[in-house]
């Protein structure tokens, strides 16, 4: 990386459901560059995403490629870098950054899926000379968990397992970088508060921070936070989970102090016991079972999809040539009725010569002109 370093990325990471749009949107209020293809807003993120709609494609490309998805409880292979399409993906995200952020000096960049490939991103960040400084979302397990069931049907023991998955993943891949963990709770809360954190946990300023802070108050809104569980819920909850409370309280200390090493220590554990499957067990194996089954009748629907998709294209062929036979089969009809037209009045005018005075009196000649032609 060069050591001339002009520019500085925010990027937002946390599990999705976080608030880490609603941190990105504030961002861009008050004067950090939000991309110019945004993705558009969604009736689950009414405020918007604030996040690339090129960056989220090639993060989903390269998931798939992976063999992985965003709802994918299991983590990408230690050698995923090694992969041919890593390359590939770093290329499309440079080409990416310079095309929907030009030459911003202080620019957010925002996409859950980092968290499950963040040394992607990273090393993309410091091809383009800039610094990378992380704000780390998360908010209570249970209502992301709660969240992600009412928006995707996604089962609550599957949504802490991502909880654990992205947090995890985050977390130990973003270390020796400058950081701030954000708790959403507190964010809704005093949002105030939360930026001077980042200012100084992070060594910027935003340029628009006293000229928009009415905009800011007029963004946030509360009511769209339509989860809210306690600890005591979440104890409920993880009666078998401990380990997701445990690394939901680890959080709470990295807020506190970004450096705590025992927090990371704790986290360590988790993700040793979490990687081993110890926590989940037999739940894993039947998801992958049900998400097998589900894609081989996703599979089985896109086809029929297709063929629906075929049929219309011919539905819409034959419908043009039939317009096309239509319209001719009525100009013919038209031609039709001029000629039928013209050969009623030329019938007329041969009535009225036949009952004219000069056809009677010139009878002789025509009878004689015939007995020649009969010669």
């Amino acid at each position: 990386m060069s050591e001339n370093i002009s520019r500085t990325f925010l990027v937002v990471l946390g599990m999705h459901r976080s608030g880490t749009s609603a941190v990105a949107g504030t961002l861009g209020i008050l004067g950090a560059t939000l991309p110019d293809d945004l993705v558009r807003e969604h009736p689950f993120n009414v405020k918007g995403h604030f996040e690339s709609k090129s960056i989220k494609r090639i993060d989903e490309e390269m998931l798939r490629a992976l063999g992985s998805a965003w709802y994918d409880l299991r983590g990408l292979r230690p050698n995923f870098l090694e992969a041919e399409v890593i390359e590939q993906t770093r290329a499309k995200l440079k080409d990416a950054i310079q095309g929907h952020y030009g030459d911003a000096s202080l620019a957010v960049l925002k996409d859950p899926r980092f968290c499950r490939s963040f040394p992607v991103i990273r090393s993309v960040i410091d091809d383009c000379t800039a610094s990378p400084r992380i704000i780390f979302c998360f908010r209570n397990p249970l209502d992301v968990a709660q969240s992600l069931k009412t928006r995707d049907g996604i089962a609550l023991a599957h949504g802490l397992g991502l909880w654990l998955r992205y947090m995890l993943d985050g977390e130990f891949h973003s270390r020796g970088l400058q950081r701030v963990f954000v708790d959403f709770a507190d964010f809704l809360q005093d949002w105030r508060t939360t930026v001077n954190r980042i200012e100084k946990g992070l060594g910027i300023s935003f340029p628009m921070r006293e000229a928009c802070a009415n905009e800011v108050e007029e963004f946030i809104d509360p009511g769209l936070r339509h989860h809210w569980a306690t600890m005591e819920e979440l104890g409920t909850c993880l009666v078998n989970l401990g380990c997701v409370r445990s690394c939901y309280e680890a959080f709470g200390a990295l807020t506190r102090d970004p450096n705590a090493t025992e927090a990371m220590g704790q986290l360590d554990l988790i993700r040793d016991q979490f990687e081993t499957a110890v926590v989940f067990g037999e739940a894993i194996q039947e998801y992958y079972a049900k998400l097998l089954a589900t894609k081989n009748v996703e599979e089985q629907l896109a086809e029929a999809e297709a063929q629906k998709n075929l049929i219309k294209v011919r539905l819409a062929e034959a419908k043009k040539r039939a317009n096309q036979a239509e319209a001719s089969l009525v100009k013919i009809k038209e031609r039709a009725n001029q000629a039928e037209a013209r050969l009623v009045k030329i019938e007329e005018q041969l009535r009225a010569i036949k009952h004219s005075l000069s056809w009677r009196v010139t009878k002789p000649l025509r009878d004689f002109a015939k007995f020649l032609r009969g010669l």
